[in-house]
Order: structure tokens, then sequence, then C-alpha cells
């Protein structure tokens, strides 16, 4: 089976930063609700896709994902735990979720969802220089195509 990565672009912050030339804004609840719901859809519609893959790693950045309503991001990885085929090796305290909504870059931190889940990974590595995550490869909605 090929070993790809995700990335999943969340575009939504508390103020643009003024390092930051990533897509990102802030965004009312509604909106931020609308989006979450067509990820979802397009999760389960790409997944068809890739069937035939195995997920290593998952990178959920932006913006700051964690300005998401609560659950918002729990639901987004039950989605693709549900969708995808993880590597047995990827484990939950590997995913990553950048957290940037200060005045420097931020580093993603472990988003844990439990032990050895499969909707975790390993982080993949695709970085600029400057810490945050890079986007090359990527669909519009911040999916890493296979390599």
């Amino acid at each position: 089976m090929q070993r790809m990565g995700i990335y999943i672009h969340i575009p939504f912050c508390v103020r643009k930063c003024r390092y930051c030339d990533f897509l990102s804004f802030p965004a009312a609840e509604r909106e931020k609700d609308r989006y979450v719901q067509a990820l979802l859809e397009e999760i389960r519609r790409e997944a068809e896709r890739y069937q035939d893959a195995v997920v290593d790693s998952v990178f959920i950045g932006g913006g700051t994902p964690t300005v998401l309503a609560e659950g918002a991001l729990e639901g987004i990885l039950a989605c693709l735990r549900a969708s995808f085929h993880f590597a047995d090796e990827a484990g939950a305290e590997d995913l990553r979720i950048a957290e940037n909504d200060g005045d420097e870059p931020g580093e993603g931190k472990p988003f844990g969802i439990g032990d050895r889940s499969p909707a975790g990974g390993n982080y993949g590595g695709n970085q600029s220089g400057n810490g945050r995550p890079g986007t090359a490869g990527t669909s519009a909605s911040g999916r890493r195509e296979p390599a």
C-alpha cells in the first residue's frame, strides 16, 4: 500500500498575525461551522480515491485550528479515522495541531485523542524554515496528495 500524509487547513484565527502569510482570518462561529461541515464532506468524498493508501501522518494547521468550537477538532479526527486506513505505528500522541495565536510563529502541539488511536500520526515534516507547516502538495482544502 502507498503511504501518505494528510494536511488539513483551518483558515480561522482570533486575529491576523503580522508574520503570517497563510490564508487565515477571523470569522463568525456560523462561518466556522459551515467550513467544518464542508470539510467533513470533502474528507469522506476524497477518502474514496485513496482506499489503497495508508495514512502515516496528520497535521492540522492554519490559522489557529483551536479556535474552532468545542468538539469540532474531535469530529474532524473521528471523520478521518472512519474514512482512511491508518498505519499501525501511527499514534495519537504524535498528531500535530498548529496553535499560532500570538505574535510569533507557533509549533505544532500534540493533540492526544486516546492511547494509540488510529486517528493520529507522526508529523511528516513538511515545514518551512520558520516553523510553520508548508502547504506544497495540498489541494484547496489542504489535503496532501500521496508522494
